[in-house]
């Protein structure tokens, strides 16, 4: 498969056709996921997995990530607008404008966004579980603030690269960029080596395949 395939498996809480009655979770789920009745069928996922999101209402945050890679992307790709890196048990790493990078639940992320995953094939579990703590290392970093004001006025402007901020920039997909090179010694094809990696170039990248996903029912809970 490529970034670019004949079918993009991608999770929409307005369409949850195909799911199972099997529901795995970890703790306890939020009301507004309760009061939505489904949950990720979290065995559809392994550490290490690259998270896409599509805001079902965007903040103004994920429009301008959307506006800047409009530029430069199909709508296919340019409408992910945040990235995380899955961990294990329904917890992801991810950085956030307010708060750093830090630990979540993707529970954050049901019912208010559309969901896909990418994931690196022939990749050993050891190396998955790599990638996973190449991410956990890296929170409580700061965002970016400045920098991704900066990313928005200099390719809205299409100014030039300013060197200073190659290798200094803290995004959501430069952490899951970092991570991947850092836990399993991969480059994605396609991503910037030297400039700022954004969820589409991720997402448009053949070094992934996407993960098909679906809903879990909440109609009871099942351990692990």
């Amino acid at each position: 498969m490529t970034g670019i395939e004949s079918v993009m498996f991608i999770l929409e809480p307005t369409n949850v056709g195909d799911h199972t009655d099997d529901l795995i979770t970890f703790g306890e789920l939020p009301e507004r996921v309760k009061a939505f009745g489904y949950f990720v069928d979290l065995s559809m996922l392994s550490p290490g997995d690259i998270l896409l999101f599509d805001g079902v209402e965007p903040t103004k945050g994920g429009r301008a990530v959307k506006v800047i890679q409009s530029k430069s992307f199909e709508e296919t790709h340019a409408r992910w607008s945040h990235a995380a890196i899955y961990i294990s048990k329904g917890v992801i790493v991810e950085a956030l404008p307010r708060g750093g990078v830090v630990e979540r639940s993707i529970s954050e992320y049901v019912p208010g966004y559309t969901i896909r995953a990418l994931r690196i094939p022939d990749l050993s579990e050891a190396e998955r579980f790599e990638i996973a703590f190449a991410a956990l290392r890296k929170t409580k970093q700061y965002y970016s603030l400045v920098g991704a004001g900066f990313e928005f006025v200099r390719v809205t402007l299409n100014l030039q690269n300013s060197k200073y901020r190659i290798g200094r920039m803290v995004f959501c997909s430069q952490i899951c960029y970092a991570s991947i090179i850092e836990g399993a010694g991969v480059f994605p094809e396609g991503c910037p080596i030297a400039d700022v990696v954004y969820p589409a170039a991720l997402s448009g990248s053949s070094t992934f395949e996407s993960v098909k996903l679906r809903w879990a029912r909440i109609n009871g809970v099942s351990e692990y």
